[in-house]
């Protein structure tokens, strides 16, 4: 808990908001981005995603919505263990509940991996009964042209990735996910979890940033 961001909405039509990274408290004290610790882990905004960079060890990318990536180094090889695996090089073992046992689906391994603080605070079943009462109009227009089929546009954004990632599940979390939240920041949540799974390909794309008119980078922190 010694690190939280802090969103603040910036207007993008009609009273609707993104949320824009404007700073963070580290160990309860609000600091500016960017910001460097007393043990060197750096801080900063990058491409509308809050960025942790403990290098070489770890490093966390959140976009304050729907994306979180941890990448480690090889001195945590086998010392790392929960919802992303125990990097032992075996991908086939990582979806283990705390117990060891295999996960029967991604609510049990959800819940196993809890921490206590959490037991009452975060109901993932929930999602899956927003997700139930979706009604066809509205995953309609989620699948349109407008919103999730950006994803798998092939003169679209993405194109050069296209070959390496398939982009098809994020298209398809893209309209389930968009039932519960507002149509235009799933939209740009959705381009935001491809775009950075393409970065680990080598293909930085962010022109997407602009175009569909998504919180491009951090203003300065406000107390």
């Amino acid at each position: 808990k010694w690190l939280t961001p802090t969103f603040v909405g910036r207007e993008y039509g009609k009273g609707h908001q993104l949320r824009v990274l404007l700073s963070c408290q580290v160990n309860g004290s609000l600091v500016s981005i960017p910001f460097v610790t007393g043990l060197s882990t750096k801080i900063f905004s990058q491409e509308g995603f809050l960025v942790i960079d403990s290098s070489p060890d770890i490093q966390i990318r959140y976009n304050g919505f729907n994306v979180i990536k941890i990448t480690i180094g090889e001195r945590l090889q086998n010392k790392v263990c929960g919802l992303c695996g125990n990097f032992n090089g075996d991908p086939s073992d990582d979806y283990a509940t705390l117990r060891g046992k295999p996960a029967v689906s991604s609510v049990v391994l959800a819940q196993s991996w809890k921490t206590n603080g959490m037991q009452k605070s975060c109901n993932e079943l929930q999602y899956s009964q927003y997700a139930a009462s979706c009604d066809n109009v509205q995953i309609q227009e989620l699948q349109s042209d407008s919103y999730c089929l950006k994803l798998t546009d092939m003169k679209g954004f993405f194109q050069p990735c296209y070959g390496l990632l398939d982009p098809l599940p994020f298209y398809e979390s893209c309209f389930l996910d968009g039932c519960y939240n507002h149509k235009k920041v799933q939209l740009c949540g959705s381009l935001a979890a491809y775009g950075e799974a393409c970065r680990a390909f080598g293909i930085l794309g962010t022109e997407w940033i602009e175009k569909e008119n998504c919180c491009k980078r951090a203003g300065a922190a406000q107390a």
